[in-house]
C-alpha cells in the first residue's frame, strides 16, 4: 500500500506473513512468490519491523545476513509495484519478536496500520524446536547437540554473549501471547498450522489468496521448501556442504538473482538432507514443558489438531 512516512511517499506491504519459524513460512513465500500479482522484498526474512533503524550485531555463527533495517533500502525494493499487485512480506522474527515488530509497524503505517492483513502459520512447538535446531545443524551453524543447546545455562550464556534469539530454540514456541499481541492491534488475522499446508497446500493457498485479495492460482504441490536435517553422504550432500561454506561461490551468489539462487539452493536442499528423529523420552518431556502452552492454544483457536500436538 501506499502512504507517507517522514514527508516521504512509499510502497509497504499489504500482508505480511509473520511467522511461526520452520512452521512453513518459506513455503508459503514461494507459493505466493510464483503469482504474478505478489511483490515480495528482494529477501525473504528482511526482518525489516523487527530491526527497523536498529541493526544487530549479533556473534553467532548464524547472524541472520538478510536484515534490512533502513526504509529507503525496504522500500526501494517495493517501488516498482503493479496496480494489480498485493504486496508481501515474510520474516518469522515478527511473531517471535511481536512486540517490537507491533510497534515499528504502527509507528510507521501509522492509521494505515489495522489495513495490514497478518498471516500466522504455527507447527507443534516441540516439532518446530527440534526442527529450528536442525536448520542451524544443516547449515553448519550449531556443534552442540540438541539437549545441550536447549540448556537453560547454555541459552542464558548463548544471549548474554549476544548471539542471534534464533539459538533459544524452545522460547519459539509460545505462541498464544504472541497471537493475541496481534489480534489485539490489527482486524485482519488470518491463522494456519503446518497440518493445513500439509495436508491440503492447494486449499491453503486458495483461502490465503482470497484473504490477501489475488485471484486463485495453481501451485506445484511436490516442491519441498527449507527442509532441516543432516547431509547426506553421498553427491548431493557434499554439494550443499559446498554451497554452505565455500567462499568462492560467495561473488558468484551475490550476482546471481536471489530467485536464481533459491531455487538451486532448495533443488539441492531437497535430495542432500536426511530428517533426524526426536527420540521418544525427549519427546515426552518437551511435551510436558510445552503442555500449558497447548491447552491455552487450543482454547484460543479451537483447532483439534492441537489437542493431537501432545501425542508422543
Amino acid at each position: 500500500m501506499k502512504l507517507t512516512f517522514e514527508n516521504k511517499e512509499v510502497n509497504l506491504p499489504d500482508f505480511l506473513i509473520v511467522g511461526a519459524a520452520k512452521s512453513g513460512t518459506t513455503s508459503m513465500y514461494y507459493h505466493l512468490e510464483s503469482s504474478r500479482n505478489v511483490l515480495f522484498p528482494r529477501e525473504k526474512e528482511s526482518h525489516f519491523f523487527t530491526f527497523y533503524n536498529n541493526p544487530p550485531n549479533f556473534q553467532s555463527p548464524s547472524y541472520l545476513p538478510t536484515i534490512v533495517s533502513n526504509l529507503e533500502e525496504y522500500a526501494g525494493d517495493l517501488s516498482k509495484v503493479k496496480n494489480n499487485q498485493k504486496i508481501g512480506d515474510a520474516s518469522t522474527s515478527y511473531l517471535y519478536k511481536h512486540e517490537i515488530a507491533i510497534k515499528n509497524i504502527k509507528k510507521i503505517y501509522g492509521e494505515k496500520a489495522k489495513d495490514i492483513k497478518i498471516v500466522i502459520i504455527l507447527r507443534n512447538p516441540v516439532e518446530r524446536a527440534w526442527s529450528q535446531y536442525w536448520h542451524n545443524r544443516k547449515n553448519f551453524n550449531e556443534d552442540l547437540k540438541f539437549l545441550e543447546a536447549i540448556d537453560e545455562e547454555t541459552v542464558k550464556r548463548r544471549l548474554t554473549n549476544n548471539w542471534s534469539f534464533y539459538y533459544n530454540y524452545l522460547d519459539f514456541g509460545f505462541y498464544t501471547k504472541q497471537i493475541e499481541s496481534y489480534q489485539e492491534y490489527f482486524n485482519d488475522v488470518k491463522i494456519y498450522l503446518q497440518e493445513d499446508l500439509k495436508n491440503s497446500p492447494q486449499e491453503l493457498i486458495n483461502d490465503l489468496s482470497s484473504f490477501i485479495g489475488i485471484p486463485n492460482f495453481k501451485i506445484d504441490t511436490n516442491r519441498i521448501y527449507n527442509p532441516s536435517g543432516v547431509p547426506k553422504n553421498n553427491i548431493f550432500g557434499k554439494l550443499w556442504e559446498i554451497n554452505v561454506n565455500a567462499q568462492s561461490l560467495k561473488k558468484v551468489k551475490k550476482v546471481l538473482p536471489q530467485r536464481i539462487r533459491k531455487y538451486f539452493s532448495n533443488k539441492i536442499m531437497e535430495r542432500a538432507l536426511v530428517r533426524q528423529e526426536l527420540d521418544l523420552d525427549t519427546k515426552k518431556k518437551l511435551i510436558e514443558f510445552y503442555s500449558s502452552e497447548i491447552d491455552s492454544l487450543y482454547d484460543l483457536l479451537q483447532r483439534d489438531e492441537i489437542k493431537n500436538w501432545k501425542n508422543a
